[in-house]
């Protein structure tokens, strides 16, 4: 990684993945086992195991071929939320107990991200994310206090193919980020009670996004758009489109840094690319532009800075996981990164100190 000063690689082996802290501790993700070390990285000490390990775990190659590690995180007071082999499980921290609270549709997998409730009767939500081949409805889940899951939102059969975040609003309530290509398919708002959800805006690619944040200066948010040009936006509140800056690929993952934020591209094939071959293909999307990750910063200004920049490993993109830098979910002295898919960092931690 070419580093900038305030980017520092972690101590921590490879493999061991962060995926949820806070100010004064980190949890890591290694080999189906979770573990809980302080900010800097140490005196690492064993949560509980997830599932046995097996062979799929011992090579990072299987790892990726067999999508082993988690695909989101959060933690929210000591309960500990993974998104994992289409299944959610909670982990109490003070018990160090886990149990599974909910299981995928057929058509849908983990979902991308979970977001912390802002009403009183919820602790977290989530939304279906997955092929959902038959455009089958796609639903909002929640937690209820007494760490029961139920619907609280349904959207209609063939509306949109899925869900890629649930974002909190200022007044309250919720910015919904759907996909991908659907007539509908794009940035909806809903109420604290989702007793109204209604569309923002839809029918074009610079309304598909997976990272966003609702800020002083409007909604701020990253395009997804795999064959179309990406680029950070920000959604006024009067309705007019601001363009941030351009990237060189989509955007999947990003966080809050500070009072600023941090996006990473994603290095992704043509989504127009399908059948057997599509799996070790090397195409990429019209709107990936290059084999290169880039760790974008934007200000609270929204003035943008690229502040490191990834190049792609040999592996196929489809087949062994796109290329990006992932985030541990959280507040954080320190943001922790994870890159993925990349030549000579995967699998590494970093950390990212901000003023």
């Amino acid at each position: 990684m070419e580093e900038n000063r305030m980017i520092q690689r972690s101590s921590l082996a490879k493999g061991y993945r962060p995926i949820a802290g806070t100010d004064d501790n980190i949890i890591l993700y290694h080999e189906g086992t979770l573990y809980l070390a302080n900010s800097e990285g140490k005196k690492i000490q064993k949560i509980l195991s997830l599932s046995p390990k097996t062979w799929k775990d011992r090579l990072r190659i299987t790892v990726r071929l067999f999508r082993r590690e988690p695909k989101a995180a959060i933690l929210v007071d000591h309960m500990l939320f993974i998104a994992q082999h289409r299944k959610i499980n909670l982990i109490d921290l003070d018990t160090k107990l886990g149990s599974v609270i909910a299981t995928s549709n057929e058509g849908f997998t983990d979902p991308l991200g979970f977001c912390c409730a802002q009403d009183a009767d919820h602790i977290v939500l989530w939304g279906e994310y997955g092929s959902n081949e038959q455009r089958e409805s796609v639903r909002i889940y929640g937690v209820t206090q007494d760490r029961m899951v139920e619907v609280i939102h349904t959207f209609p059969a063939g509306e949109i193919r899925h869900i890629h975040s649930i974002i909190p609003a200022h007044d309250g309530g919720y910015y919904i980020f759907t996909g991908d290509n659907e007539p509908h398919a794009g940035i909806y708002h809903a109420d604290k009670l989702f007793h109204s959800v209604q569309p923002v805006a839809y029918s074009s690619q610079q309304y598909r996004a997976v990272v966003g944040f609702d800020t002083d200066e409007g909604l701020l948010y990253a395009t997804d758009a795999v064959n179309e040009p990406n680029f950070v936006y920000c959604l006024k509140k009067n309705g007019e489109l601001v363009k941030v800056c351009q990237l060189n690929g989509s955007c999947i993952y990003g966080t809050r840094c500070g009072t600023g934020f941090l996006f990473s591209t994603t290095v992704e094939p043509d989504e127009r690319n399908r059948g057997p071959l599509s799996w070790i293909s090397y195409k990429r999307g019209e709107g990936v532009l290059s084999s290169e990750v880039h760790l974008v910063h934007v200000d609270e200004n929204m003035n943008s800075q690229i502040i490191a920049r990834l190049k792609k490993d040999w592996l196929p993109m489809k087949l062994f996981q796109y290329e990006s830098i992932q985030f541990a979910s959280g507040s954080q002295q320190k943001v922790w990164m994870y890159p993925v898919a990349v030549s000579n960092n995967d699998a590494c931690t970093y950390c990212f100190g901000h003023r």
